[in-house]
């Protein structure tokens, strides 16, 4: 490179609107993530494609696709911008390459990870972890994490997803009901039983009882909660009845707080998910939280295959 031909470089704010756009495939997501509007996306977009004299996206009805242009810059873009933020996280004085920054669900956080954290500190004491929770998928390009523990099948370009394990169902209660009523000995008894629902698995109830065939239950009635985590409480606490995934009440089941009425487990093809952007993997703190997580899940899919009948494979690793 001659002298002076790095000021012929776009501006940073229009490469990060290319950057957020890209990942998005989206103006408007671009915009909600960097607090702009969408004609500032656009309007910048537009000046970049005229700068580097290519079209980047071709534009459709309601939809923006990359074009092979476009998909070569954003990579080379985006592994640019990865560096910036490694540097940067690395000149800062309260920087601590040895914090482990992890975005969980707030249930599996509450009745999987952290019940298992001593494990993973004893043998690895100079690493410290830092969790967040949410429900949302975690923006590696906007937020410092290095690593999320995600549901369903996530649709994560350019990041590795490993499935931790999958969903068995089932349903818990108290083994003494507030109601005064005794545990549900049929799945049609549970029409005399408070149900409760969690917020963000809202049809847990309606798929179970489906299943069970089972008709008649009132499943828009009962309690509602948060997240999942409430709903196994309350049921301890004899409230009633809740749809639980046997690995979070485990501990619970074995100590007597809660039972499960009747066998009647469902499996739901989704799952858990570890989700990290490859090049994190090159830090020792976060391979060793992966295989400690790696072989926790093991564990945890031989439990389910032991005791319910739930197949212990995983599913293939995606990226």
């Amino acid at each position: 490179m001659q002298s002076g031909e790095r000021h012929r470089l776009p501006s940073l704010n229009a490469l990060r609107a290319f950057e957020a756009a890209a990942r998005h495939l989206s103006f408007t997501r671009a915009a909600q993530e960097l607090c702009v509007s969408q004609g500032a996306i656009s309007r910048h977009i537009h000046l970049l494609e005229i700068s580097l004299g290519v079209m980047l996206f071709e534009r459709r009805h309601r939809q923006v696709v990359l074009t092979a242009e476009g998909k070569s810059y954003r990579d080379a873009i985006r592994a640019a911008f990865e560096a910036m933020d490694a540097a940067t996280a690395l000149i800062r004085p309260d920087s601590r390459p040895d914090t482990l920054n992890i975005r969980l669900l707030p249930t599996f956080a509450m009745h999987w990870l952290v019940p298992r954290l001593a494990h993973f500190r004893a043998e690895n004491p100079g690493i410290a972890v830092r969790i967040n929770t949410a429900h949302d998928h975690g923006d590696f390009g906007r937020e410092d994490i290095d690593a999320a523990v995600e549901y369903g099948n996530p649709p994560r370009r350019d990041h590795v997803v490993e499935r931790l394990f999958g969903e068995l169902l089932v349903p818990i209660c108290s083994p003494t009901p507030a109601n005064g009523l005794p545990p549900p000995r049929h799945p049609c008894d549970v029409r005399h039983h408070v149900l409760l629902h969690s917020l963000h698995r809202p049809d847990f109830w309606r798929q179970w009882l489906e299943r069970a065939g089972v008709d008649g239950v009132p499943v828009e009635e009962g309690l509602r909660f948060e997240n999942s985590g409430l709903c196994y409480q309350a049921a301890v606490d004899g409230l009633g009845i809740a749809i639980a995934h046997v690995a979070f009440v485990r501990e619970d089941l074995a100590r007597g707080r809660l039972v499960i009425p009747f066998h009647l487990p469902m499996r739901n093809e989704v799952g858990y998910y570890l989700v990290y952007p490859q090049h994190k993997l090159r830090q020792p703190k976060l391979r060793a939280f992966r295989d400690f997580l790696l072989n926790e899940a093991a564990e945890t899919r031989r439990h389910m295959k032991t005791e319910y009948g739930l197949s212990a494979a995983p599913a293939p690793v995606g990226r």
